[in-house]
């Protein structure tokens, strides 16, 4: 708030953009929505700061905040880390879809560039559209638990409009105690690849189990 006001720009633009918030209970003046977290900008394509996520540091809910639709910011059509990782989907014809920012950093630590994530939201026919743009393959690595799983099979729902004899999808399943960060941690990149390679599963064979 303090920083906007510096720059004179009006509290109203900045709720509307939904950084800021009115108080209420007969208080005067605006808070911060993110405040105690740590922000993670959402960038466009255009590599545009268009919205933010933020994790609380210490205690509180949610855990994660993201910015709400605006007119800047459409969660149906934005996909976090897309711009970072254009150039890696182009050359290696694959993306890797994940559901977190922290499995989107902790993977380009470790070498994997070609990852995205959704934000909160559903993989959406429009998303699966702007990957198919950008590489053949897209390969969906959810959670091992029953959300991931859940994940996954909407993700499969939205995808069979979508498939070609070119353009196809896989899904990986890490074990139940593993998410996409966690298993890079332990197994390294090596051992990731490995495990898209190996345990993969194409759109056929996972409709049909």
């Amino acid at each position: 708030v303090q920083f906007l006001q510096s720059k004179n720009i009006p509290m109203s633009l900045a709720e509307e953009a939904r950084l800021v918030k009115a108080r209420t209970n007969g208080k005067s003046g605006y808070f911060d929505i993110f405040r105690d977290r740590l922000i993670f900008p959402i960038l466009s394509t255009m590599g545009e700061p268009i919205a933010f996520g933020g994790r609380i540091i210490l205690q509180g809910e949610p855990k994660y905040l993201n910015s709400p639709e605006t007119e800047l910011f459409n969660k149906s059509k934005e996909l976090y880390g897309l711009f970072e990782a254009k150039k890696s989907i182009r050359e290696l014809n694959q993306v890797i879809v994940v559901e977190g920012y922290m499995d989107v950093i902790a993977l380009n630590q470790y070498g994997v560039t070609n990852v995205v994530a959704t934000m909160g939201t559903a993989v959406t026919e429009e998303h699966i559209k702007i990957l198919f743009r950008l590489c053949d393959n897209i390969c969906y690595s959810f959670d091992g638990d029953n959300a991931g799983k859940k994940a996954a099979w909407r993700a499969l729902e939205r995808s069979m409009a979508l498939v070609t004899d070119i353009k196809a999808v896989s899904f990986l399943f890490l074990p139940a105690e593993h998410d996409p960060d966690s298993y890079i941690r332990e197994f390294g990149v090596e051992g990731f690849h490995a495990r898209i390679k190996t345990s993969s599963l194409g759109l056929v064979t996972f409709l049909l189990n």
